[in-house]
């Protein structure tokens, strides 16, 4: 892809925004409550089986055309936008629009919406249903986060992990997963006080469960108020922004609508990985301009200490995204392969900061044991390399040369890694060493050239 919404800053710096007015689509209340508690732990046409239209006949002249009966437009329900409003994932016309509130405004957020589902009635008995299990939900993660905000602090840092906390479940932003996986590791069983936050904390990651089985159930109510399904064709344009590795918490999806506004869109997105199910997560999107992007983060989850796996939103590698819009004006759906190319071209992004920084070992004579030849190897430019393979071609003059693979395991930022040769199978002393590094998910790999000092 072409566009760049992953940056050393919690922004992104650049991307095919547009510059609208229209308030963020959707407020991510209950997706958002997986990583916060982390934190603290063209045309379609119809035809007869033929792929153009029939020639007509000088002799046999075609019968009348008949007329075209409009299919009536079902008005969508008041009380499915109030329950999309506060059950769908954030979606926002540009990146900068990501929307972040400060922890009391964050509960009084959730106070409003709360309010707004207490009275909330509807005669259709699906709707009504969804309200009632919604507001229950909702009443009961607010009891739990008020119990966990009254309990007393183990560390210093559990207020600094409560206010990501709290952003992260309003806003469906990821937060910092690492606070959580940090946190747990620093506020020890041992400690009552951190073993009752624990709990609670936990208990709100169960909450999320909870909300996103309702919130899936959202397309179920908006197909039966939608337009007939057609062929999308050209009219979408689908980007993924797959951060390489798993060393960023979340991902973008972007879509382009080419045609008409459309108003009152139910948005099911589903994520597909090579391996483990697929991750769907709906939008609600009360007016989307014609020619504009939308766009929406994902978080990646992670699993909580009581072995729960909480990852409700994508998959670790994305492969393909097919998607459904439902709505009264127009319905459709479509796939988008992101695996392949789109993903090589993110990766060569990503990873065009890597720096290899090296030093030749030469074969050394031991007392119990002999040094061979290889390559000292430090990462720089970049925080983390996923598993790959490290290819290292050693090159003397009159083009002597000889190469061999290691598989590593993960790298970051500032380690070195050793690399030896097999015994006695470096039989000249090097002039250069061609650095390749390789990887599983992709076509793309990164090359450098060492001098070897004398």
């Amino acid at each position: 892809m072409s566009k760049d919404f992953h940056s050393q800053t919690d922004s992104p710096s650049k991307g095919l925004s547009t510059s609208l007015s229209q308030p963020a689509a959707g407020t991510s209340l209950f997706l958002g409550i997986t990583v916060a508690a982390v934190v603290f732990l063209g045309g379609w046409w119809w035809s007869s089986g033929s792929g153009s239209p029939p020639v007509p006949s000088s002799t046999n002249p075609l019968p009348p055309t008949p007329p075209v009966i409009p299919i009536p437009k079902v008005e969508l329900p008041q009380e499915y936008r109030v329950l999309a409003d506060a059950l769908a994932h954030q979606i926002v016309p540009s990146p900068e629009k990501w929307e972040t509130l400060p922890g009391p405004a964050a509960l009084a957020e959730l106070h409003r919406q709360l309010d707004a589902l207490r009275n909330l009635s509807s005669s259709d008995r699906e709707i009504q249903s969804m309200v009632e299990r919604t507001h229950i939900g909702l009443a009961t993660f607010i009891k739990h986060f008020e119990e966990f905000q009254a309990l007393p602090d183990p560390t210093s840092t559990n207020e600094l992990m409560l206010d990501s906390f709290v952003s992260g479940f309003v806003s469906g932003l990821t937060g910092a997963p690492e606070l959580l996986k940090g946190s747990f590791e620093r506020t020890a069983a041992s400690d009552s006080r951190a073993a009752a936050k624990r709990r609670v904390a936990i208990a709100m990651c169960k909450a999320e469960q909870y909300y996103n089985a309702i919130h899936l159930s959202l397309p179920s109510i908006a197909e039966r108020f939608a337009a007939p399904a057609t062929a999308a064709g050209n009219r979408f344009t689908v980007d993924v922004d797959d951060p390489w590795g798993v060393h960023a918490p979340q991902k973008w999806i972007c879509i382009h609508n080419g045609g008409d506004d459309l108003r009152d869109c139910t948005l099911q997105v589903q994520l597909t990985g090579p391996q483990g199910p697929p991750r769907r997560v709906v939008h609600f999107i009360k007016h989307w301009p014609a020619n504009t992007w939308m766009y929406s983060r994902y978080k990646v989850g992670f699993q909580l200490p009581d072995g729960t796996h909480v990852d409700s939103q994508t998959v670790s590698s994305i492969q393909s995204a097919e998607i459904r819009l439902l709505s009264p004006e127009y319905s459709t759906q479509f796939l988008y392969d992101y695996h392949g190319a789109g993903r090589d071209e993110d990766v060569k992004r990503f990873g065009s900061a890597i720096k290899i920084q090296g030093r030749y070992i030469p074969f050394q004579q031991g007392v119990l044991w002999n040094t061979q030849p290889g390559a000292e190897l430090t990462l720089d430019g970049v925080e983390w390399l996923p598993p790959g393979k490290v290819t290292l071609t050693f090159r003397g003059n009159q083009r002597k040369k000889k190469a061999w693979i290691w598989d590593q395991s993960g790298w970051t930022k500032g380690e070195s890694k050793t690399f030896t040769t097999p015994e006695d199978a470096l039989k000249f002393v090097p002039q250069k060493i061609d650095v390749e590094l390789s990887f599983p998910d992709t076509a793309t790999v990164f090359t450098e050239r060492l001098k070897v000092s004398k």
